[in-house]
Order: C-alpha cells, then sequence, then structure tokens
C-alpha cells in the first residue's frame, strides 16, 4: 500500500522520491488502501505515481495468459486512462535504478479539459470558445489548481493556441485517423 511506501525505511534510504510523492496520495483511508500498482496500472493523469515513473525510467512487469513482458514507463502510457496492458493483464512488479543523485517532488495540482464539441451546424458562431472560457473561468476560480491540461488534434490546436495554451509535446499519426496527438497545457501560476 502507499503507506506501506510512506513507512519502508530501505526506500526512503534508496528513493525518498517515492516517499514525498505517496504522502501526496488522497488522504490516510486512501494510502492505507491504495497501492503503488493501481496508482500507475490505470493510467489517471491525475495520479502521483506515474509521472514519478517515467523521471525514474521505471520499468512495469506486466503478466497475462500469453506470459511476462517488461514495458518502460515511459512507452506504457498511451492517453489518458490509456495503456500498453492489455485487459487480461495485470502488472507485477516494478523496477529502477537507484539514483545517487538529489531529488524534489513537486505536486502540480492539475486539471484536465476534456473533450468540447460543437455541432458543425454552428461552428464559427463562437460557440466553441464561449464554451472553453466558461470552462477556464470556472478551472481558474480554483485557487489550488497551477496547471490546464488537454489532448487535441491537429485539427484544433490553434483553436486552443489562441486560449494561452502552449504545446507540451506531440505524437504523430496517434489517433485513428492517422491525425497527430497535441498535448497542451496553460500554466496558471
Amino acid at each position: 500500500t502507499q503507506h506501506e511506501l510512506i513507512n519502508n525505511q530501505d526506500l526512503l534510504i534508496s528513493a525518498p522520491l517515492i516517499q514525498e510523492a505517496a504522502l501526496q496520495i488522497a488522504d490516510p483511508q486512501v494510502r492505507y488502501m491504495g497501492t503503488i500498482g493501481g496508482n500507475v496500472a490505470n493510467g489517471d493523469p491525475g495520479n502521483d505515481m506515474p509521472g514519478l515513473m517515467q523521471c525514474l525510467d521505471a520499468n512495469f512487469t506486466l503478466q497475462g495468459p500469453e506470459g511476462v513482458r517488461t514495458v518502460k514507463a515511459r512507452e506504457f502510457y498511451d492517453a489518458a486512462y490509456m495503456t500498453e496492458r492489455d485487459d487480461n493483464e495485470i502488472l507485477t512488479h516494478i523496477s529502477f535504478k537507484v539514483t545517487k543523485s538529489g531529488y524534489a517532488y513537486e505536486n502540480k495540482q492539475t486539471a484536465n479539459l476534456c473533450w468540447v464539441f460543437i455541432d458543425p451546424n454552428h461552428h464559427s458562431k463562437g460557440l466553441g470558445t464561449k464554451l472553453v472560457n466558461y470552462c477556464l473561468d470556472t478551472l481558474k476560480r480554483d485557487n489550488q489548481l497551477n496547471v490546464i491540461q488537454l489532448e487535441t488534434s491537429n485539427l484544433t490546436f490553434k483553436f486552443y493556441e489562441k486560449l494561452d495554451f502552449k504545446i507540451e509535446y506531440i505524437k504523430k499519426e496517434y489517433w485513428p485517423n492517422n491525425d497527430d496527438l497535441y498535448f497542451m497545457n496553460m500554466d496558471l501560476i
């Protein structure tokens, strides 16, 4: 459990960053029940451990009917809630090399702006801008948020650039119709 990670003295010595991240997760009740495997396996972009595992260049061991395989954390996440784990596999092991360098963990309070669609019959009327600005204004009133992020495509990223979103990265031919994935964010601090 996350509680066991927090209190594991060997882990505290070899990877104190894990303890810092585990202390940020929800509340004590969740930390007593939730595991690091569950935190990383479902691909929730709001979870703390997936990003940390990528920074640590961790490897995930997956086991299923076809056998055992290892996937690098940096290759495990496809998009929000979409991972390389097959439905019939479970995450059985996480490994990473212990680093001798310094560390720091910063928990950015992040909101995800999910898909916004306007009926094509109502395009070019400013409705999309009004709807997204309403969502952004609502999110900005939450003084604990540091970042708003979203996923879009090469067809719509310029719309979000006009609203001050910045491109974080692009995955070529990601979507089923071979459009590119644009991961964008807006810093609020």
